[in-house]
């Protein structure tokens, strides 16, 4: 190791003095944000109707200040990681992130439990697979708040675990019912199919909504290859448009994948 001059050695000493001395002060900034935010919980608790805002200015706090400060108490996020996504300005765009994931994850499941009773249309597993694809792109955006590392680390994370969790089974379910709503019995049902994968497409388009239509398309050819009925194969011989703007989303699919 290269030997430092003395006035290096002194501005590094300064250097590493001011850095730990500013973490410190971020930490105790964190800190007293929570307990802050756990004695406003406690005393809006307290607080008979009309209260509330007589204490805030007693306390000489604003509304939305105070509304933070209980949001971040209540996340449940230790300083270290408020400290990790930027300070509390960071760990509260993280907070709804993830308040509009749990939301998305409830919406898709009241999707599932309305859709469990009555047969479905390829509309409905369009909406499913649309809610399923916010909640991937929510936990995406929470793991890209933190550094290259840890949000690598989460990404693993998610990826050795979801053979387990509950997301990882929606995912598998949801996607193997829409190949169920795919696999008919005729090659008419399945260029029906087809049309209608690709009017959803038009009508809002999404990843997820290109994917129904990949699969509708692997149907279809699947079934031109070992159908008898020639009126259906002169049909979609006649719409050639259609299945060369299939096959395209088919190949940009294959190769986003």
């Amino acid at each position: 190791m290269t030997d430092l001059t003395n006035r290096l050695a002194d501005l590094a000493e300064q250097v590493k003095a001011t850095n730990e001395a500013s973490a410190l002060a971020e930490r105790t900034t964190i800190d007293k944000a929570i307990q802050g935010g756990h004695l406003l919980t406690e005393a809006k608790a307290l607080c008979a109707h009309g209260q509330w805002y007589p204490f805030l200015t007693r306390a000489g706090i604003h509304e939305r200040q105070a509304a933070r400060l209980m949001q971040l108490a209540a996340s449940g996020l230790k300083s270290d990681t408020v400290s990790d996504l930027g300070g509390i300005k960071g760990a509260l765009a993280f907070i709804a992130k993830r308040s509009a994931a749990v939301a998305e994850l409830e919406s898709l499941g009241r999707l599932v439990d309305e859709t469990t009773t009555t047969p479905l249309t390829l509309e409905n597993h369009a909406e499913r697979v649309d809610s399923l694809g916010a909640v991937i792109g929510f936990i995406e955006a929470m793991a890209g708040m933190f550094d290259e590392d840890a949000a690598e680390e989460a990404r693993e994370a998610i990826a050795t675990e979801r053979e387990d969790d509950a997301l990882s089974q929606a995912i598998t379910e949801i996607w193997a019912g829409v190949d169920q709503f795919l696999t008919v019995a005729t090659l008419k049902e399945a260029h029906l199919n087809l049309h209608e994968a690709m009017r959803l497409c038009e009508k809002q388009p999404s990843d997820e909504r290109y994917e129904i239509v990949a699969r509708a398309f692997h149907h279809c050819q699947a079934m031109i290859q070992t159908s008898d009925d020639l009126d259906a194969c002169f049909i979609i011989a006649n719409d050639t448009f259609m299945h060369t703007v299939a096959c395209r989303i088919d190949a940009l699919r294959g190769r986003a994948a």
